[in-house]
Parts: structure tokens; C-alpha cells; sequence
């Protein structure tokens, strides 16, 4: 697995919190790392949608790191909304939003 600036846990650390917060009835979503390649994206969707046994979920990048790709990638894997848009002229992060629209 691909770490992030800083990241220093497994994925199988974290299962236990997610189903537990997932269980419990409040949203989860991913802290993805990759924004650069299409086919990791879609493994970070693809490995949280096994954890949490649905499809009905969004993303934030993690330090909100993007390329003119990453949201085209992020609705080709599945992702319902994404948080990770950053203006980075003016600082401030977009309002999340639907992927697709």
C-alpha cells in the first residue's frame, strides 16, 4: 500500500473503527492517499466498499492534493461526493458535491 505524506498505519488497523463508526449509523468515507493513478483510486474505493459492504460513500485527498484527472478518476471508480476540491488561489476548499455533477 502506497503512504501518504506522514501516513504511518495499515488499512487492516483502521478496519475495526470503520465497521464500528459504520455500525454505529454515522457516514464514513475515504481519507484517499492516491490522486495521481486511476488504478489506485479504484483500489482505495474498491478496498473501502468491501469494508463497509456498500457502495454508498465519498472521498477527501488527503492535504486536499488533486490533478486535473483525479475527479474524472474518482467518478470512474464509484465515488457519490468528493470534498478534496481546493481553491488554491483563494484558500478555501469547495463545498462538497455530487460526483457526475
Amino acid at each position: 500500500m502506497r503512504q501518504g505524506l506522514g501516513m504511518s498505519y495499515k488499512k487492516e488497523e483502521a478496519i475495526s473503527t470503520i465497521k464500528k463508526v459504520n455500525n454505529k449509523g454515522f457516514g464514513v468515507g475515504v481519507h484517499g492517499i492516491s490522486f495521481e493513478d486511476k488504478e489506485e483510486i479504484r483500489k482505495e474505493f474498491e478496498d473501502f466498499k468491501e469494508i463497509v459492504g456498500n457502495e454508498q460513500f465519498g472521498i477527501r485527498t488527503h492535504y486536499v492534493r488533486f490533478t486535473e484527472d483525479t475527479f474524472m478518476y474518482m467518478a470512474e471508480s464509484g465515488y457519490l461526493f468528493d470534498t478534496s476540491q481546493f481553491n488554491k488561489q483563494h484558500l478555501e476548499l469547495k463545498k462538497p458535491y455530487k460526483v457526475k455533477n
